[in-house]
């Protein structure tokens, strides 16, 4: 994961074009191995869970959360888009594709909880931000129809592209790591996020943008 937060800042800015995702890369690989079970997949979320709220990454998350509401404007995040975080059915069955989408999976829902704190718990002044229930939507073009019902059944909604993309406001969580500058070409275009975290800003700010965001962290 990375590091930190980026605070944004403004509106409507328009990116460049730039370089779309190969479509090899879209299309689902032929199946090696049988589905899933919905069951199959909380069990090894549930895992994945355990020892991630063991290690000093979730620690560091929740504390960047915290950091970022005591930091907050008084804008109020009433959504979350989670963007590419890969299958948890891979079609070879591998166990780090499934692994790495389960740990991202549990690394953005301990932000958005964070964020869902009951303010009684913060600072007066942050009640207008956080302590509201927050809707989580997922936007991966490779889901499976299993990954789509284990999400539904963990209470979030799932899209398909671009749908989460054109939904993002100023009042969005959006959290995507490592994705093509398209999609986040496609996901900044019209009013910034509350938060965003992604690849770093440094590694590809400058082809996208023509005017910079103001950074915090």
């Amino acid at each position: 994961m990375d590091e930190g937060w980026t605070t944004v800042k403004g509106r409507h800015r328009r990116p460049k074009n730039t370089k779309s995702a190969p479509s090899s890369l879209l299309s689902p690989a032929t199946r090696t191995v049988p589905h899933l079970e919905v069951t199959e997949m909380k069990d090894e979320y549930n895992t994945v869970l355990r020892k991630f709220m063991k290690s000093t990454s979730y620690h560091i998350i929740r504390t960047i959360a915290w950091e970022f509401t005591l930091n907050a404007e008084q804008i109020p995040i009433t959504k979350a888009i989670c963007l590419g975080i890969g299958t948890f059915d891979p079609s070879d069955g591998s166990l780090a594709i499934k692994q790495k989408a389960h740990k991202q999976l549990a690394a953005f829902l301990v932000m958005v909880e964070e964020l869902e704190i009951p303010s009684l718990t913060k600072p007066q002044q942050l009640e207008k931000h956080t302590g509201g229930h927050i809707e989580c939507i997922f936007q991966e073009p490779m889901f499976t129809p299993g990954d789509i019902s284990f999400l539904n059944e963990m209470g979030h909604r799932v899209v398909e592209s671009p749908v989460g993309s054109e939904a993002v406001d100023s009042q969005t969580f959006l959290y995507g790591v490592h994705l093509y500058k398209d999609i986040y070409s496609m996901s900044l275009q019209g009013e910034l996020p509350a938060v965003f975290v992604g690849t770093g800003w440094d590694a590809w700010s400058e082809y996208v943008f023509k005017t910079p965001f103001r950074t915090s962290f």
